[in-house]
């Protein structure tokens, strides 16, 4: 059923496919390693490190577009396991190990279904990238470093109107 709306695997080689055919590819390039640094009444993103979705989109010479969803951390309330009951370093290897955050997600009256939270969702402008089959490192952080200001931006600029004035954006 995924796969007729239009739903692959997040993977290199499915990214390069859809891009190569002009299809536009969602993703959220923090993964499971932002649900280990979530904080309560602030909003964390993965970044720093995160230099494949860059080396795809200059391969298939695709810009990047970054965006946020002010909300978005509000519709399911959690709790992830850590101190004082056990180590950072305890959840971050059994993460690894499992491939996913051992987290529990509750909504709605405890249940699965979504809590009711206004969302705002903001699209920066595009960034253009050089299409290279072989980015440096220092090409690929240059481009990184862009879309990261950008997100700073876009955060800064738009979560007073959104409703997160008080909120702090951590980018990791």
């Amino acid at each position: 059923m995924y796969w007729w709306a239009g739903i692959r695997p997040i993977t290199r080689h499915w990214m390069k496919k859809l891009l190569q055919h002009n299809q536009c590819v969602v993703l959220v390039p923090g993964g499971v390693q932002e649900c280990l640094y979530m904080q309560k009444n602030a909003e964390t993103v993965f970044l720093k490190n995160r230099k494949g979705f860059i080396r795809v989109a200059m391969q298939t010479g695709s810009a990047v577009v970054p965006c946020f969803a002010f909300g978005q951390s509000k519709t399911y309330g959690w709790y992830r396991l850590g101190p004082p009951w056990v180590s950072d370093a305890f959840v971050q290897s059994i993460s690894r190990r499992i491939g996913m955050v051992p987290m529990l997600l509750y909504g709605r009256a405890g249940t699965t279904a979504p809590i009711n939270t206004p969302m705002t969702v903001v699209f920066g402008k595009p960034i253009e990238v050089p299409q290279q089959d072989s980015p440096s490192d220092e090409l690929l952080q240059q481009y990184l470093d862009r879309y990261i200001s950008a997100m700073q931006d876009i955060f800064d600029t738009h979560k007073a109107a959104a409703g997160y004035g008080h909120c702090k954006l951590h980018i990791l």
